[in-house]
């Protein structure tokens, strides 16, 4: 199983439904199956808006990033990437965008929501305590009301940075 942001024009099949899409619009890609052809085109299978969708064109290409340095700076958060790029993002930020399932919720396998109340947080809950790196793709935050879950992809950092003005 693989995920991140697939770049290129692909045909989606769900039923009866067929068109083309640019990959690059959905936000969150979770391949379930890849079978490669003799040509430089693959199938595979994917799950977006609880549906599973079957899509077939151009090899998809995952752009792996890097960073290059981490660092809290006040109350942001502070990266740069490895293309020289450099992203800001407010602590309060990353913390009210928590992706973990306890903060998100999950979907099952129907499409259907579990999501835990919402609960208030306390200043405590936006005071950075430990950073680490998850391997080569995401990092992950423990804060000052012990919550640790969140894995953070650096895809999804860029995300979160360009729709908070970034």
């Amino acid at each position: 199983m693989a995920s991140g942001d697939f770049t290129g024009k692909v045909m989606l099949t769900h039923g009866p439904i067929r068109t083309h899409f640019n990959l690059r619009c959905f936000a969150k890609v979770s391949v379930v199956r890849i079978g490669k052809n003799d040509t430089d085109s693959v199938n595979f299978a994917f799950g977006f808006q609880g549906k599973v969708w079957t899509a077939s064109g151009p090899k998809p290409t995952l752009a792996p990033m890097k960073i290059l340095d981490l660092q809290q700076i006040g109350e942001e958060l502070a990266i740069k990437w490895d293309d020289g790029g450099e992203s800001f993002i407010k602590l309060e930020t990353l913390r009210r965008c928590c992706p973990c399932a306890g903060c998100k919720g999950e979907v099952d396998i129907m499409g259907n929501l579990y999501k835990n109340p919402e609960k208030p947080l306390t200043p405590a809950a936006f005071k950075l305590v430990r950073l680490e790196r998850v391997g080569g793709y995401a990092i992950q935050p423990s804060w000052g009301d012990g919550h640790s879950t969140g894995l953070f992809s650096f895809e999804y950092l860029k995300r979160l940075e360009a729709a908070n003005g970034g």
